[in-house]
């Protein structure tokens, strides 16, 4: 969105959309562990099952959080299907769906 509060990241392969991954920007009330406020809420990280196991998910994201963490977002979090468990694990988010981001 033109506001920056939607932000959608895409592996295409022959002009298709393949896997994409959704970021919702919000605000929260200032606390320790949302210093600037800031939460990203990943969702619909999906593939295509014939794409899928090919580590395309997982390189989204690592660049949807690396883009958080550039942007000093303190926290982000996320809801997984059963399908989507290893995946939530790789990244570093915990059981609770919440990955605790602190600037560098």
């Amino acid at each position: 969105m033109a506001d920056g509060s939607l932000m959608v990241f895409v592996c295409e392969a022959d002009e298709q959309v393949v896997s994409p991954a959704f970021l919702a920007v919000s605000r929260k009330l200032p606390g320790p562990a949302f210093p600037d406020n800031l939460v990203w809420t990943v969702m619909n990280v999906l593939t295509l099952p014939e794409f899928r196991r090919k580590g395309i998910a997982s390189e989204l994201m690592g660049r949807l959080l690396a883009e958080g963490e550039e942007a000093g977002v303190g926290a982000s979090g996320l809801s997984s299907s059963k399908d989507g468990e290893k995946l939530r694990e790789k990244t570093g988010f915990r059981n609770s769906g919440l990955r605790l981001m602190f600037p560098r």
